[in-house]
């Protein structure tokens, strides 16, 4: 008799704990699926190829602006270079390359900053450097016919193309030879 009235006891005692730890895991369960779908909406927002940027080129996919061409593209399938005229000029300090990109660089929007040519030494030989318009835009040095050597700065990582990673440290000489003054 003792061992039944035992028994009874642990279940009248078992019965309300039984409970109580099925309700917290329920409560808990609740609760952690309430917070997993909240981060699932979250996660659900951020829809992949949506990043563009102020150009409308889509980064995750590859895409960078490119100044020169006016369009996004991506640099392993398309070149962000365009071919200018190498032609002897009136001018001797000033060649004919150079001059299409000032006017070409004239006849776009004022940038913020101002758009800029320098003339500069690097790695021994005369260049120029034609600074970045704008944010992921890309900086672009020439060699002295014309043709683009590298992209120090802007784009993607702000690095450039990885090209001239030495430019800035080591150019020398520099004289700004165009300056866009218009306001």
């Amino acid at each position: 008799m003792h061992t039944i009235r035992k028994n009874e006891k642990q279940k009248g005692f078992l019965t309300p704990l039984l409970i109580s730890v099925v309700i917290i895991l329920l409560i808990g369960g609740g609760v952690s699926f309430y917070i997993n779908s909240k981060i699932n909406n979250n996660k659900n927002d951020a829809i992949v190829g949506n990043d563009k940027d102020i150009h409308g080129c889509i980064g995750s996919a590859g895409y960078s602006w490119c100044e020169v061409k006016n369009k996004c593209l991506r640099v392993w399938e398309e070149k962000c270079e365009i071919t200018l005229p190498v032609v002897a000029t009136t001018s001797p300090d000033l060649q004919i390359w150079l001059e299409t990109l000032i006017n070409e660089q004239k006849s776009r929007p004022v940038a913020n900053p101002p758009s800029s040519i320098s003339q500069c030494t690097y790695k021994e030989k005369t260049i120029y450097y034609l600074k970045p318009r704008c944010c992921d835009i890309q900086g672009i040095v020439y060699d002295y016919n014309g043709k683009i050597i590298c992209h120090p700065d802007g784009g993607f990582s702000g690095k450039g193309d990885g090209l001239c990673l030495d430019f800035f440290e080591t150019r020398k000489n520099c004289s700004t030879t165009w300056e866009d003054n218009r306001k």
